[in-house]
């Protein structure tokens, strides 16, 4: 998170060029699960300083699910937000914007768990 909020028209080319890339790729693959694949690979190598990626959606009970995922990491840290229902995911699929953490271990230290137990916020320490 820390602040930082892409402008709209940041925001507007980035959906627009995810979204036709999507549209691409879903003509090529036959699966929904190898176009996220890919989507997640491409969003690593072409977002500046993105070192994971992961695609996430709120399933009809609001539970977060993780669809896709660059790496084992991400997708313990998604688990870890889906068992404790809060994160930088949940934040921004219930919020509906963009967030950006740069560092776990600070973003864990300046947000505590809502719930006032340890949450996922301490539990990730234990993922590397």
């Amino acid at each position: 998170m820390n602040g930082w909020q892409p402008n709209d028209e940041l925001s507007a080319r980035l959906v627009k060029a995810l979204s036709v890339a999507a549209h691409e790729l879903s003509a090529v693959s036959s699966s929904q699960e190898q176009v996220l694949t890919l989507i997640v690979s491409g969003a690593v190598h072409t977002v500046p300083g993105a070192d994971h990626a992961g695609v996430s959606l709120l399933g009809a009970r609001g539970r977060l699910t993780s669809q896709a995922a660059s790496s084992d990491f991400v997708r313990r840290i998604d688990d870890l937000q889906a068992a404790h229902q809060e994160g930088p995911c949940v934040t921004a699929l219930r919020e509906e914007h963009t967030v950006l953490v740069d560092d776990l271990a600070a973003e864990a230290r300046r947000r505590p768990s809502r719930s006032g137990s340890p949450g996922w916020n301490s539990e990730h320490r234990s993922v590397d």
